[in-house]
């Protein structure tokens, strides 16, 4: 059988959750006995042929140049090339920026993968949601069979007609445990639940609460109870803490780092020298980790109103967590009044600016490189 995987950036996964499944899934597929085609952008800091038995396709994608259009032209670039391959199976990842296109879906073959209600996201509102709603009819209707990634996708899908199966989330399965880590915080090894998402119904948790030393979770469809719960929110955390009570004396100021990538041109990790007003704060390089033949230069530290750094939303919820008052004033008074500190804030609100940034940003990796040239710098997404 020949399959298509549409919808994601492609593989090996240097993205999100879409790449992680086409990353283990498809490799499976073809042991199976299956050719498989991923279909990856432009972009991709790995281009391969094949990635363990998997064929991947680089498809142009303008979405650096044009922003989130760019997307949708990838997708409709995307579909083309994969019905001159007459597929047996077009698995699509999501609908976003793809149903606008389903009418080149060969709908007998074509499965796609829900992802959650795109158009409750608290980030989505108004025009933009009302085009996630068409947008997931339309893919619907244009699809053999829906996949939702947890039952509670699943039930909401039901409404349609279109067929739907639940496959739920993956992970690795942990066969030995180091307890190390655990005994030095004091934490239990048992009896606790560990969340990893925003609190949305579509992330499965509405609530967290307390009651003589036992946790409460919400979900949409139970309560789960235990001593011990650990909550991964990202920029939300301290939100989330004072939800429930905790941290309350906590302000938080947000900051967003950015890299630039160059070819290749240290060995090891290398630090500019350190300023003591700004510790920690210097620009490094050092070979990235996860994208081969690269070397990566950074972080800037831009100032941001928002919990989420894309998510203008957030900004209320910013304003919570900020707690802004006299003793947070006499902080920001502390900061500002340091000459360094303040031309380093200024310096890294330049860096993102497009068509500037690579210029100023190069002159700091200079202090590491100093041949480097502009045409070695690019901005480093994902």
């Amino acid at each position: 059988m020949k399959i298509a995987v549409l919808g994601s950036r492609g593989i090996p996964n240097r993205y999100g959750g879409f790449e992680e499944m086409a990353e283990r899934v498809a490799p499976l597929w073809v042991r199976a006995g299956h050719e498989v085609v991923v279909y990856a952008t432009s972009d991709h800091p790995e281009k391969v042929e094949f990635h363990k038995g998997v064929r991947v396709k680089h498809i142009f994608n303008p979405e650096h140049t044009i922003g989130l259009a760019g997307q949708f032209i990838y997708d409709y670039l995307c579909i083309l090339d994969a019905r001159k391959e007459d597929f047996d199976i077009y698995l699509q990842l999501g609908y976003t920026t793809s149903a606008i296109w389903s009418f080149l879906w060969p709908k007998s073959k074509t499965v796609i993968n829900m992802d959650g209600i795109e158009h409750r996201r608290a980030k989505y509102r108004g025009l933009l949601s009302i085009f996630l709603r068409w947008s997931e009819r339309r893919g619907v209707s244009r699809s053999k069979l829906l996949v939702a990634d947890n039952p509670m996708i699943a039930e909401y899908l039901n409404k349609y007609s279109t067929p739907c199966t639940t496959i739920a989330y993956g992970a690795e399965v942990v066969e030995q445990s180091d307890s190390s880590a655990l005994n030095k915080m004091n934490l239990p090894h048992t009896d606790y639940m560990l969340h990893i998402g925003r609190i949305q119904p579509d992330n499965h948790v509405e609530e967290i609460l307390e009651q003589d030393g036992v946790f409460s979770i919400m979900t949409d469809d139970k309560v789960i109870k235990a001593k011990t719960v650990v909550v991964s929110a990202g920029g939300h955390s301290l939100l989330l803490a004072q939800q429930m009570g905790y941290g309350l004396e906590f302000s938080c100021l947000p900051v967003a780092g950015s890299f630039y990538f160059t070819p290749p041109l240290l060995n090891g990790k290398v630090y500019t020298v350190q300023n003591d007003k700004l510790p920690f704060a210097a620009v490094h390089g050092d070979p990235d980790v996860l994208v081969d033949g690269k070397t990566r230069f950074g972080p800037t530290a831009l100032l941001l109103p928002m919990l989420e750094r894309y998510n203008s939303k957030t900004f209320i919820e910013f304003l919570r967590v900020l707690k802004l008052d006299r003793r947070v004033f006499k902080v920001f008074w502390d900061l500002f009044k340091v000459s360094d500190i303040r031309n380093y804030i200024f310096k890294n609100f330049l860096f993102e600016v497009p068509g500037l940034r690579r210029w100023l940003f190069m002159k700091d990796a200079r202090k590491i490189v100093p041949s480097l040239k502009l045409d070695d710098v690019t901005f480093a997404k994902g």
